[in-house]
């Protein structure tokens, strides 16, 4: 219709391309047809021209998938990606502006048929074009459009009112014969001049000044098709390029001036194969006596006497003035832009260094509050959570005494967050100060190590402290230099995998540095790549604002915000030290701290009490561990992680849940976050965990839970991401997902809906509200599928359940549908049409009806039986073959058994 693709409807080509796309070409221009949408889009070759030019007569796709168009404007090549056009038309070489039709041969050439009755063969790899004419046996008519055909013996026919052309391709070969070319004649003023000898045999000739308007004639020596040889001319000196004279044979030139030329010609053949050598002749036209040399020479002798004899030395002096000022004026100018310039230039340096600074301060500024609220929002879920199960009553306090060290260890990795904090604002202030005293740094570094043993005996690490003396005495603040070497350590445990190996090792300076005492803190953990090397001691300034992190990404491996090290650098250039790091990556780390002996590098004001000497003194201030409460209290969280701790409330051991109890998927890199999940939800359900996003995956795939529960930042694979795989794969895409997260703000809220989550909740979260959720999601889905189960329809879409179960039932349905009437269709069938396995399609079907495959089609079959029967579509025995029963008897059983009456009894009273 009209208004639905092309504003002048009427149509001269339609044309099917290799993708099964339809292309009409109309008065209009192009038109492409999508059958999906059953829309058009349309195309117009050149809108500055007139209707009539528009026209799309012939449409075709080549061998390399070109679109090509014969229009009444030439030949047109339309790219579809770009959806440009690209033109050909008679002063490229065609024959006719108005192309009928297109054919391709086995070379790849396109033939073309124009209105004047020529044909035009066109390469595309050169984009040149070779015309047929009558000369070559074609009958001066027009072709008709679309009047054009290629034979299967690659022949092409075109048609004419005189009737078919038919040639084969291969057959039309070009002349290589190149002709020599000759001068015929010479004329000048429309006269021929005899000259001393033959024209084809003269170099030169010689004119007079007033013999300047002339002509040459000259011709190719091709006799096959003479009415077609080209030609082209040039007269060196005074024409700039060749010009083109097409069959022309003849060159005539007016009012040359005086000088000396040389006129070329060169011609081609009738098959355009051209002579580039051609045919010259020298062309001298003697200038008249005032425009010869000598003439010239006696005026500038005239002249220049008269000018001396004038006032010569005058006017020498005003120009050499005038000249002198214009320099000055040049000069000054030129050095008043070059000044500008310079200022401007500097002015948009700044102005841009500006705009990039404040972007990366506003960039790091967002990277560092998420990943602040991050490292508060976890340690607050693991405390606030029991605390509100405490304050709640819901669990005896034997119960919530497990959580005590998992809070414990929460509330002090918050605190040493804010004290972190804390120190790099008064740093960033100026106002914290050093409070050295003399002692013993060998006890400081055992003890702060010692720290570190029930960690690196879970995870397997060995720990070794290296020191080649007992006593080695600076002048240091015990607290400061305590944070120093905790925040190494805790860097290097964090980094190091299982079966790795931390060290810290201490040797005095020699040499150059005979002076200081150099500390180093050495891991076999992944490293840093070195391009990051230069940044992990940033600090947070308007200058540099970065706390750098390897991976800042949301799938990082390891949780922090990357202000320990830079606090590290801070507290050891505190005391007159630097710090340095060396790695490689995938071999682990060394971070070398050099500190000066002596106090000479240390103010009056930083020494306090230097009579301390005490080692036991020094240490007063340093916080001990208990080693044994340490283990035990590891030993309790790893019993509990694991599942060995009795059920909370009752303090009995956890009966055996029931076999058909939902399973929840957790899917948390935090061990405590996982552990604090498991102790609220194994009591109720089956629970299985992973420790990040790709083990999660996996996880789902093989065991197909009822629901998951995915936290957003974990390693390798994040929350979102996950979710997405999750929705994509069809055999588990209706299984519920709860992402949980620290990231409060909106945007992160609506990224997460829109990965198909089927429910958000922020770290901190209420551990009922999460019950609350998981069991309203499960519920949910246990009534779609008694609902579904209790009455299945042949249209499934009044059923209200998510859009990715209602396309799969929608599927199943209509399959089983068309084969209610085949007796061999079956389970194995049905889960081949599906793409799934047997046990894959019970599985799903069982979570969406309660009905194993082969019920489901059973049902199917009895529901269609009841419509029959009620529309007395015949007697039961044809009802019960209509449906796929081979036996009336068993059908008869079935259906009685489904129904509650016998088939005849159901037809009879129209149930």
């Amino acid at each position: 219709r009209d208004r639905d693709w092309a504003p002048f409807p009427r149509i001269f080509s339609i044309y099917e391309d290799r993708q099964g796309t339809l292309w009409i070409g109309t008065e209009g221009g192009l038109n492409r047809f999508d059958r999906e949408t059953e829309q058009f889009t349309h195309f117009l070759p050149d809108t500055t021209h007139t209707r009539f030019n528009n026209r799309v007569v012939a449409i075709h796709e080549d061998r390399s998938g070109r679109l090509w168009l014969g229009t009444y404007m030439g030949l047109v090549l339309f790219d579809r990606d770009t959806e440009t056009f690209t033109y050909f038309n008679e002063q490229d070489g065609l024959a006719d502006n108005f192309v009928n039709g297109i054919l391709e041969d086995d070379a790849g050439n396109l033939w073309l048929s124009t209105n004047s009755g020529r044909l035009s063969r066109f390469i595309p790899a050169t984009r040149t074009f070779r015309n047929f004419d009558g000369q070559d046996g074609l009958v001066n008519n027009f072709f008709y459009p679309g009047s054009h055909q290629r034979s299967r013996r690659g022949e092409l026919i075109f048609g004419s009112p005189a009737g078919l052309v038919i040639f084969h391709p291969d057959s039309i070969q070009a002349s290589t014969y190149v002709p020599p070319v000759a001068l015929t004649s010479f004329e000048v003023f429309g006269r021929r001049v005899k000259l001393d000898q033959a024209l084809p045999y003269t170099q030169e000739i010689e004119l007079f000044p007033d013999q300047n308007t002339f002509s040459f004639e000259f011709t190719a020596l091709d006799f096959s098709a003479p009415d077609r040889n080209l030609y082209a001319y040039k007269l060196e000196g005074f024409d700039a390029d060749w010009m083109e004279n097409g069959t022309r044979r003849r060159a005539s030139y007016t009012n040359v001036p005086p000088g000396t030329y040389t006129f070329r010609v060169k011609g081609s053949s009738s098959d355009h194969v051209w002579n580039e050598e051609g045919v010259s002749v020298r062309l001298v036209i003697t200038p008249p006596f005032w425009r010869t040399g000598w003439f010239y020479a006696l005026v500038v002798i005239f002249g220049l006497s008269l000018i001396g004899v004038v006032g010569y030395g005058v006017r020498v002096r005003r120009l050499k003035a005038r000249e002198q000022e214009l320099s000055r004026m040049v000069e000054e100018r030129t050095q008043a832009l070059v000044a500008e310039k310079k200022k401007t230039e500097e002015q948009a340096e700044k102005l841009q260094e500006q705009a990039d600074r404040l972007l990366e301060l506003d960039r790091i500024k967002s990277r560092f509050f998420a990943n602040i609220s991050h490292e508060f929002r976890t340690p607050l879920t693991l405390l606030l959570g029991p605390l509100q199960d405490a304050l709640d009553g819901e669990r005896e306090m034997d119960a919530l005494r497990r959580h005590l060290p998992t809070m414990h260890r929460n509330a002090r990795r918050l605190l040493r967050l804010i004290n972190q904090l804390l120190d790099l604002s008064k740093l960033e202030a100026g106002s914290m100060t050093l409070r050295a005293r003399r002692a013993n740094l060998i006890p400081l570094l055992r003890a702060t190590a010692e720290a570190f043993t029930s960690m690196a005996r879970r995870k397997h690490i060995t720990l070794q402290v290296q020191t080649s003396q007992e006593e080695i005495v600076l002048y240091y603040e015990q607290d400061k230099l305590e944070k120093v070497f905790y925040n190494l350590l805790s860097n290097a445990f964090k980094y190091t995998p299982e079966g790795g190996t931390v060290s810290v090792s201490v040797e005095e300076g020699e040499g150059e540095a005979s002076g200081f005492v150099e500390i180093v803190v050495r891991d076999t953990g992944r490293g840093i790549p070195a391009e990051d090397l230069p940044y992990i001691f940033d600090r947070f300034t308007t200058v540099n604002l970065r706390f750098h992190q390897v991976d800042a990404s949301s799938t990082r491996e390891h949780e922090g915000t990357g202000i320990g090290l830079a606090l590290t650098k801070e507290l050891v250039a505190l005391h007159g030290g630097t710090i340095r790091v060396e790695s490689e990556w995938g071999r682990g780390t060394a971070i070398f701290i050099r500190l000066p002996r002596g106090r000479a590098h240390l103010h009056d004001d930083d020494i306090v009490d230097e009579d301390v000497g005490d080692e036991m003194q020094a240490l007063a201030g340093l916080e001990t561990f208990d080693l044994e409460a340490s283990l035990r209290a590891v030993d309790e969280v790893l019993a509990f992680e694991g599942g060995l701790h009795e059920r909370a409330g009752d303090g009995q051991p956890a009966g055996p849940l029931p076999e058909d109890a939902p399973t929840i998927l957790i899917v948390e890199d935090n061990a405590d976050v996982r552990g604090y999940l498991m102790s609220h939800l194994e009591g109720d359900y089956h629970v299985v965990e992973a420790a990040d996003g790709v083990e999660g995956l996996d996880q789902a795939q093989a065991i197909k839970p009822d629901l998951v529960i995915v936290d957003v930042m974990m390693p390798r694979m994040d929350g979102y991401a996950l979710c997405r795989a999750l929705k994509a794969d069809e055999k588990i895409s209706h299984i519920p997902v709860v992402l949980l997260t620290a990231r409060a703000d909106e945007e992160s809220k609506v990224m997460g809906l829109e990965t198909g989550a089927d429910d958000y909740l922020y770290k901190p979260f209420n551990a009922a509200e999460l019950l609350a959720r998981v069991e309203n999601l499960i519920e949910i889905r246990r009534q779609l599928r008694e609902r579904f189960s209790e009455t299945i329809v042949v249209q499934p879409g009044d059923i209200e359940i998510t859009s990715a179960e209602a396309d799969f039932l929608k599927q199943v349905q209509g399959i089983v549908e068309a084969h209610l009437a085949d007796r061999q269709f079956s389970v194995e069938w049905l889960a081949s049409e599906v793409a799934l396995s047997r046990r894959q399609l019970d599985r799903r079907l069982r979570s969406l009806t309660r009905l194993s495959a082969s019920g489901f089609i059973r049902k199917m079959r009895l529901e269609r039986a009841a419509q029959l029967l009620v529309q007395q579509a015949g007697k039961v025995s044809e009802v019960a073959y209509a449906v796929g029963f081979q036996d009336v008897a068993h059908f008869s059983k079935l259906f009685r058994q489904t129904f509650g009456v016998p088939p005849s009894e159901y037809a009879m009273n129209g149930m």
